[in-house]
């Protein structure tokens, strides 16, 4: 049992009790999905096909350097992809099979906070391919990637 078919069911109840499918699936993961409130990672738009997030600078993140470590904006860049993914086919679960990253700029703290827009770019019968682009308050690129799921 994956996590979707906890949190389509949860998402479905919410929204018939008037929430926004914004807010609803936000309350689901936090529930149901511990990366995603470690994170910190709120959704602001969802549409068919589309996931947009945004997410704060934490300090606690920061590599040596001070920026946010690579492995917590590789682990956005998941959450958000498997959002988007899931906004295609709604179905009741998706496994991640394959991420790519690549890192374009520093992630400081006066880049907060940050934005994540997922967009598929191909939903076939069984995989789901998406692009995620991270952007800073300049909105400026600071990181891409692509990814793959398997519903």
């Amino acid at each position: 049992m994956g996590m979707y078919t906890e949190i389509k069911p949860m998402v479905e109840k919410l929204v018939r009790e008037g929430k926004n499918l914004e807010e609803a699936l936000h309350l689901a993961l936090i529930h149901y999905n511990p990366i995603y409130s470690i994170l910190k990672l709120k959704i602001r738009e969802l549409g068919e096909g589309k996931a947009v997030a945004e997410f704060p600078f934490l300090k606690e993140f920061v590599n040596p350097n001070g920026t946010l470590h690579g492995g917590i904006i590789a682990a956005v860049i998941d959450q958000v992809g498997a959002v988007a993914s899931w906004t295609a086919h709604r179905g009741d679960d998706q496994v991640t099979l394959e991420l790519k990253v690549n890192y374009l700029r520093p992630f400081t703290e006066d880049e907060a906070p940050f934005k994540a827009v997922g967009e598929v770019i191909k939903a076939g019968r069984n995989t789901v391919v998406t692009e995620i682009r991270l952007y800073g308050k300049s909105e400026k690129i600071l990181a891409m990637g692509l990814g793959t799921w398997f519903k």
